[in-house]
């Protein structure tokens, strides 16, 4: 069921425009802070922070949509918590 999940929710990060797009999979993916994430990029933190913020509500309003926010919120506490490895 985790595996699904996941697979779901990258395809919708997937369909995110390319620069939320990468912001979330460097920060997630790649585990970049947003400091680095700035120098990769050459954009001002505050701009990566922006694109970032954007990316997540675009990502909650789908996975909310398509009835997978819940269980995506389930999967991150799970992460969080160290109970859910990748």
């Amino acid at each position: 069921m985790q595996a699904e999940l996941l697979e779901q929710i990258f395809t919708e990060i997937g369909k995110l425009p390319e620069q939320y797009r990468q912001v979330l999979e460097m920060s997630f993916k790649e585990e970049l802070t947003v400091q680095e994430i700035a120098q990769r990029t050459n954009k001002a933190e505050n701009h990566v922070r922006a694109d970032r913020s954007r990316a997540l509500a675009l990502l909650r309003a789908s996975l909310k949509d398509k009835h997978l926010l819940e269980a995506a919120l389930v999967l991150w506490a799970m992460y969080e918590a160290g109970t859910f490895h990748r």
